[in-house]
């Protein structure tokens, strides 16, 4: 019978009591649609129920043309994958070889004491709630592929609140080597007052996977209040696990500390950020 032809006769009948040891179905939506009964208690209904839904295309369509409207068939729809959770098979990637990133240029960048003007303004931060004050900074590299990226990647990271600041990302690498500086290494770089001043390593190491294509960025963040802010992010070229161990070199070199200017770039490509 096809169904259209139930649905016909679901329209002849009364909404019959639901037994208890039964899930619900397609046909229990439609015949209580169908006699008026409001919407909200049938999304209820529907979420605390157990189901066995068939929520093909076809049949689908065929409840819609039979007046079920688009928000009880997700309610549907997220009923069924809450019981029913798809499976997603573990995947081992062999370990690759690691990747080794150089850094020419300065050995330190120097923050200042608070944010510039601009830089409140693009990161929203209060200067009433002292929310302006840099307290450190930190070096980071993340994998931003779709494929890579973890569940609940922001809780797996210090830049993970929102998505103004940091794109998606698996954290490889996070270096908050940083300390409060005053004096003459302030003059160098057009401070006047205290600064906080992060210390770039000669070299970094990471492992990589052979799980598809990389995606690498590499940035500076600061911290302000209790969190960290990615302020400068570049993307990383030529990142293919391979046989033997991968090299990388940036350069990296203070323009103006005082407006949070400073330059990025990857020697031997033309990718470069600078702000």
């Amino acid at each position: 019978m096809s169904f259209r032809r139930i649905l016909a006769i679901l329209a002849l009948c009364t909404v019959p009591i639901l037994a208890a040891d039964r899930p619900l179905t397609d046909e229990d939506i439609v015949r209580r649609v169908i006699s008026g009964e409001s919407h909200e208690r049938i999304i209820t209904l529907i979420r605390d129920s157990t189901v066995d839904f068939d929520l093909s295309d076809e049949m689908v369509g065929e409840m819609k043309l039979a007046g079920v409207p688009d928000r009880i068939v997700e309610a549907m729809r997220d009923r069924q994958l809450e019981l029913n959770p798809p499976i997603v098979p573990e995947i081992e990637v062999e370990a690759a070889p690691a990747l080794t990133v150089h850094f020419k240029g300065t050995s330190s960048i120097v923050f200042p004491a608070e944010l510039p003007d601009e830089a409140v303004r693009k990161t929203g931060l209060s200067v009433e709630a002292g929310e302006h004050k840099i307290t450190g900074a930190a070096l980071f590299i993340g994998c931003i592929a779709p494929t890579h990226v973890p569940n609940h990647w922001r809780s797996k990271t210090p830049m993970g609140r929102d998505f103004a600041y940091a794109r998606r990302h698996r954290l490889l690498s996070f270096a908050p080597d940083y300390e409060a500086v005053t004096g003459g290494i302030l003059k160098k770089v057009g401070l006047s007052k205290a600064g906080v001043r992060l210390k770039i390593p000669q070299t970094l190491n990471l492992e990589l996977d052979r799980g598809g294509p990389h995606e690498l960025i590499i940035g500076i963040a600061f911290q302000a209040g209790d969190r960290y802010y990615a302020y400068r992010q570049l993307p990383l070229e030529g990142v293919v696990p391979g046989e033997s161990a991968t090299d990388l070199t940036i350069r990296i070199r203070q323009v103006k500390s005082a407006s949070l200017e400073f330059e990025l770039m990857q020697i031997k490509n033309t990718a470069a950020i600078r702000e």
